[in-house]
């Protein structure tokens, strides 16, 4: 769910030093056509259905991206969370999955059909995130119709197989000179898969992540308006924002506001293009930590950062006596201190780390019921280590 550079194709999930941190984190601690037949009939979803999205006071929904490493984290009793979004697949140029991944493994392990059983006795969805992030390879799944047919084919597949309530597309491609036919073959593909899906089971989820500033140009990988009619819901990748924000500075990952890419402003051009019902504002259970030349607040990095899940965040406020302080520009949280990069130990270089607390996602969760969302989704169930408090909080924002 963590690409090369989709950040700088308008802020996709996370940018190179993502993929790096978040790998160390895993090591350590989206017609059906007639090709499309002969799959084995699957369940019926057993979630409650969403689909025509929340009201004033209504349900909403929250998703939780289950990553292959954090399984143990997929297993827990909390009628919050709605939709378990298992990452996940990875589809080959020619639609079949690719059979060499740590996520093709966990996929056919004992943990992840744990996970699933727990999910669906307490009257959750679990659906599959299948991910590409290589234009090339995009374009040739997307551009081929034996490929997307092969693509459509294995995904109903995986659905039947392991008793599934539907399908999260993650492709995080771009639009360029060189692949002119990716954005309406994405467009295509996501319509050829939904109708299939939906064919054999109308009340499963179809979703698609989606870059934050995707609702802000026409020229993008993701053509919303023509996307909308055939997705059930959008997750907005609304993080990793200090990248374009605050280029070679510290800075908050996923300001509210303040900043040209910030949470109030993706959803505000978001519904412009899509229904609120069709919503879900991404939240980040994670922050980065960069080496920086002062402490001073967005100071310049001499380094690049690492990813900081909630759960890492108390070993490492413990040791810094001067505690977080509050960013009114972004609405979030933020420490500096002079010393180790882990807090705790002597040196005199400075590190600068920005977060997201109770505070700061509840901020986040007002912003989707004043707007009336579909709801929020997170990246990625584990990262909170557990803690109550965050939950507590969602609870208690969207319920209220």
């Amino acid at each position: 769910m963590h690409r090369s550079c989709s950040l700088h194709r308008q802020l996709g999930l996370t940018a190179l030093i993502t993929v790096v941190a978040l790998v160390a984190l895993a090591s350590a601690p989206l017609r059906a056509m007639a090709a499309v037949s002969g799959v084995t009939a699957g369940p019926a979803p057993s979630a409650p259905s969403l689909a025509s999205g929340p009201g004033p006071g209504g349900r909403r929904e929250v998703l939780g991206f289950l990553p292959y490493w954090e399984l143990a984290a997929g297993d827990r009793d909390d009628d919050l969370l709605d939709t378990i979004a298992y990452f996940g697949l990875t589809v080959r140029a020619d639609g079949s999955f690719d059979t060499s991944t740590p996520g093709w493994k966990a996929w056919n392990g004992s943990q992840l059909t744990s996970v699933i059983q727990a999910a669906h006795r307490r009257g959750a969805r679990v659906v599959l995130v299948i991910q590409q992030s290589d234009d090339g390879t995009i374009d040739r799944l997307v551009g081929d119709p034996a490929a997307t047919s092969a693509a459509v084919r294995n995904v109903l597949e995986a659905l039947a197989r392991r008793d599934l309530d539907g399908v999260n597309v993650d492709f995080e491609g771009s639009a360029s000179s060189r692949y002119p036919d990716l954005r309406p073959g994405f467009t295509r593909f996501v319509a050829t898969l939904s109708a299939a899906v939906h064919g054999r089971w109308p009340q499963a989820e179809v979703s698609v992540d989606t870059y934050s500033g995707s609702a802000t140009t026409d020229q993008g990988f993701f053509d919303l308006a023509g996307l909308e009619p055939y997705v059930d819901a959008f997750f907005v990748m609304a993080y990793d924002m200090a990248f374009e924000n605050l280029p070679g500075r510290a800075g908050p990952t996923a300001p509210l506001s303040g900043f040209r890419y910030n949470d109030q402003d993706a959803v505000r051009s978001y519904l412009s293009v899509v229904p609120a019902s069709k919503l879900l504002l991404g939240l980040p259970f994670y922050g980065y930590e960069w080496p920086t030349a002062s402490g001073d607040r967005y100071a310049v990095a001499t380094g690049p950062p690492k990813a900081v899940t909630y759960a890492q965040l108390p070993r490492i406020l413990a040791c810094i006596p001067s505690g977080p302080s509050w960013d009114d520009r972004s609405q979030t949280p933020w420490v500096a201190w002079q010393g180790s990069a882990d807090g705790c130990g002597p040196g005199t270089g400075w590190q600068e780390l920005y977060f997201d607390d109770e505070r700061s996602l509840g901020l986040k969760a007002d912003l989707v019921v004043q707007n009336h969302l579909r709801g929020l989704g997170i990246w990625a169930l584990g990262y909170d280590g557990g803690a109550p408090e965050l939950w507590r909080q969602l609870e208690a924002k969207l319920t209220s």
